[in-house]
């Protein structure tokens, strides 16, 4: 092979070699969606796409973590909503009864039946509601918010009798137990007690049961619904930042992979123009 037919041989398979390798990198961007499919890549752009991926990573974990604690929160606010609503069926009861010119004793012997009988089921409702087994109405919940632990209180109902009330199962038949053996008819008389105090005991139950609620409202909307929609922003940033550092251009990479297959059919051309070339002045001296 003469001297010029060798050259442009070889400078043919160096380009030849050159626009494979490229060929075959665009094939695997498009193939796997990154730029950077190893630290050889992009080195810098690997260490950076890692971090992020991590901080992504993190930003997730904290978010389902804000959103279990907005469920018990939740369930938190469901029974003690029930709860509530009952309470003001109690005082309603209370103040009817303290009409005792107006009323019947039948009729406040009939209203003492239903205040037992909605005492009994504020008692059930504390003891049922329960989030992962646990009887969070009347053990309280605590939540992480902030970099910090919050607490929210159970339902405090001492006054009413249900300080220690629990639910309990035995023999397919569910029944409240009170600690304190409290007789319902000692704690609010609306048959001929004080009207006066059986309406401040109730009155005080609603107060604080309100106040808690009101607690577990502004962690769940100025607490844990502000947190999670600023870590959904910045999660919206983070993904941003790593597709830009780690995801591959599809429309440049398509270019490309059209552009180095040119060139290769171009310089599998060439090396085969400079072969026959060499052939034909071989057959011319022989």
């Amino acid at each position: 092979m003469n001297p010029a037919a060798l050259t442009t041989t070889l400078v043919g398979l160096r380009a030849l070699g050159e626009h494979q390798r490229a060929s075959s990198l665009a094939m695997e961007r498009l193939a796997t969606g990154k730029h950077i499919n190893r630290a050889k890549d992009d080195p810098s752009g690997m260490v950076a796409g890692e971090r992020l991926a991590a901080r992504r990573e993190v930003i997730n974990r904290v978010i389902d973590a804000r959103e279990r604690a907005g469920n018990l929160l939740g369930a938190f606010e469901g029974g003690a909503a029930e709860v509530t609503e009952q309470l003001q069926r109690l005082h309603t009861l209370t103040i009817a009864s303290a009409n005792r010119d107006g009323t019947t004793v039948e009729e406040r012997e009939a209203m003492q039946i239903e205040a037992e009988g909605i005492l009994a089921s504020i008692a059930y409702t504390v003891g049922t509601t329960t989030f992962n087994g646990e009887a969070i109405l009347e053990k309280g919940v605590q939540i992480e918010l902030g970099g910090s632990s919050q607490t929210v209180s159970g339902l405090n109902l001492s006054g009413l009798g249900l300080n220690a009330t629990s639910v309990v199962r035995e023999g397919g038949e569910t029944r409240v137990v009170n600690s304190t053996q409290v007789n319902f008819a000692d704690v609010l008389d609306l048959v001929d007690g004080d009207a006066e105090a059986n309406q401040r005991k109730v009155q005080a139950a609603l107060d604080g049961v309100l106040g808690v609620r009101a607690r577990v409202g502004a962690l769940m909307k100025h607490g844990l619904e502000g947190e999670a929609d600023a870590l959904r922003q910045e999660l919206e940033q983070v993904a941003l930042a790593e597709s830009r550092v780690m995801d591959a251009d599809i429309a440049q990479e398509a270019s490309e992979l059209v552009r180095t297959q040119v060139l290769e059919q171009a310089a599998t051309g060439v090396i085969e123009i400079a072969r026959r070339n060499a052939m034909k002045t071989m057959m011319l001296l022989v």
